[in-house]
């Protein structure tokens, strides 16, 4: 009886224990139903991103000197830190398949990237939202998160767009941070409502690159990038300016924001001007003389900018010229570049950078009838992308335009178009292939040309229009000149070069010699003289709108 008694007793505290369980996950469920259904439901954005390789002992809000992540240290400041967090996998396609789908790696597929793809019963967060109304999209970096790996499962819009690039023994393509901020941003502007998801993925190399932003048209932007010049104990800032990236045009004139940078710096600044044109209108003076005034020294690349500087703009000291360099060429043989290019047994003339209709290239074509009709083995290679404004105002109306006209010349066994990014070797292997360059610009104030300066750099023929640095650099016989949108002189001149291998070989040598003088060592040693002497003369301090009416001896 007593035994009885007790097995009933322990049922019955059996049978207690589970109903109160039952309870307790039946009012839990209840309370989390209820809460669910009172609480509004998250209506964006929601922005997730991965910096990827990115370690904890590099930001302040996990023990690291502030400064080095400014922007991450304010949404730490703001935000929840986990101070335990960890991820599933030291592997890129991996960790993140586990990030977006919830999912260890052995169940959502994804082991390694050893050629594993998301499984496609798995559910991403990013379909999860976008069953319940948000649009979602993404923008990564990294090769090992292309398409074909399953992890644009539920996105909208999925970009993973690498450029061609040579790699690096063992290495993986991979964009540049900015340009895939850049792609997430132009998707953002397709937003018309904030319900949205998206997912950004870059290397912590190129996050490392760039601590903070500048936009163009927002003043107060420039002041606020001041103090970032000291994270790292910076002596002296270079500024590279150009009125087109630092300043907006409207119907009252042109507004130029970098002096408000200038007067916020805690430290000098070198200014490196691109542009000087001659018989500047106020507006271009006062601007130049403003960042001359806020600046410790002023940089051109020419000889003639210091002159026009001196004579238009009346400086308060003479500028410093410093060569716009050029990549000392390791010279491949002229008949390995051409087969490299598949342009074996020809003569080569070439002209390369952004197209767009400034370079003239119309005038070039013009004139291929009477070069071929005498050297029927030129092809003209015209390479490089089409300039980024001009896609995004006429898209490649310029360049069907040029291939039109090739067409309709009966042109295309002499002319190719290398429509592609190109990378610095790609640039000197063109060069190396070249025997003659051709730069029929149109704007005759044009004070700087970088093609032009690596051109003579590889020490090539050179065959240019009277723009002012090609006027300076090409003198002495470096080069020939010729009027502008004048297609019969530039026959003529190709012409010349082509048929006498004793011309071309004199114009080569001398464009080397001068090129020598402005290759990337050469130029490099002269910026970091006049760098440190700025660092040693000028003292830290808050400049606010301290003004250099002084010269330092350079």
């Amino acid at each position: 009886m007593p035994n009885r008694t007790h097995a009933a007793r322990k049922r019955w505290h059996v049978t207690l224990i589970v109903t109160l369980f039952t309870l307790a996950v039946a009012g839990a469920a209840f309370t989390g139903w209820r809460f669910a259904r009172e609480s509004p439901p998250h209506q964006g954005p929601i922005v997730l991103i991965s910096v990827d390789g990115l370690r904890a002992d590099r930001l302040a809000a996990y023990g690291a000197r502030p400064g080095a992540t400014p922007a991450i240290d304010a949404l730490a400041v703001d935000g929840i830190v986990f101070e335990r967090a960890y991820t599933h996998s030291p592997q890129t396609l991996p960790s993140h398949a586990a990030l977006l789908s919830g999912q260890l790696p052995f169940d959502n597929g994804v082991r390694d990237e050893g050629g594993y793809a998301l499984k496609d019963q798995a559910r991403t967060i990013a379909e999860l939202l976008r069953n319940r109304g948000f649009d979602t999209g993404a923008a990564v970096s990294s090769f090992l998160l292309r398409r074909a790996t399953g992890i644009a499962q539920g996105f909208s819009f999925y970009d993973a767009e690498i450029p061609d690039q040579p790699l690096e023994e063992g290495g993986l393509p991979e964009r540049d941070g900015m340009a895939t901020f850049d792609v997430a941003g132009q998707w953002l502007k397709t937003q018309s409502s904030q319900r949205y998801f998206l997912f950004l993925e870059v290397n912590a190399g190129s996050a490392d690159a760039v601590v903070g932003r500048i936009r163009q048209d927002d003043h107060a932007s420039y002041r606020a990038a001041a103090p970032l010049a000291t994270l790292w104990g910076a002596d002296v800032v270079n500024v590279q300016h150009e009125f087109g990236l630092y300043g907006t045009h409207s119907s009252s004139g042109y507004t130029d924001h970098l002096v408000a940078l200038l007067e916020a710096l805690p430290v000098p600044a070198v200014t490196t001007l691109h542009t000087v044109l001659p018989d500047p209108q106020p507006w271009m003076r006062a601007t130049v003389r403003a960042i001359a005034e806020r600046s410790a020294a002023i940089v051109v690349m020419a000889e003639t900018a210091a002159r026009l500087l001196r004579e238009d703009y009346d400086l308060p000291r003479p500028p410093v010229v410093i060569p716009h360099g050029a990549p000392p060429v390791t010279h491949v043989g002229r008949n390995v570049a051409k087969e490299r290019l598949g342009a074996t047994k020809r003569r080569v003339v070439s002209t390369f950078g952004l197209v767009d209709q400034r370079k003239g290239i119309e005038y070039a074509i013009e004139a291929l009838p009477q070069v071929v009709a005498r050297h029927p083995d030129v092809l003209y290679l015209i390479a490089g992308q089409t300039h980024p404004a001009v896609v995004r105002s006429d898209g490649e109306a310029y360049r069907d335009r040029l291939r039109a006209r090739v067409a309709s010349l009966g042109l295309e066994p002499y002319v190719r178009f290398m429509d592609e990014y190109l990378t610095l070797e790609r640039i000197v292997e063109l060069l190396a292939a070249t025997d003659v360059y051709l730069t029929p610009y149109l704007d005759p104030n044009q004070i700087t040309s970088g093609t032009l300066a690596y051109a003579l750099g590889a020490g090539r023929a050179i065959v240019s229009t009277r723009y002012l640095h090609a006027a300076e650099s090409l003198a002495g016989g470096r080069g020939i000149l010729v009027d502008f949108r004048a297609a019969d002189q530039i026959a003529e001149a190709l012409l010349r070069v082509l048929g006498d291998p004793e011309l071309q070989r004199g114009m080569e040598a001398r464009a080397a010699a001068y090129g020598r003088q402005a290759a990337w060592p050469a130029v490099g040693a002269q910026a970091s003289v006049l760098m440190r002497t700025i660092a040693d003369h000028e003292p830290r301090h808050a400049w606010g709108s301290v003004k250099y009416p002084h010269a330092l001896g350079l």
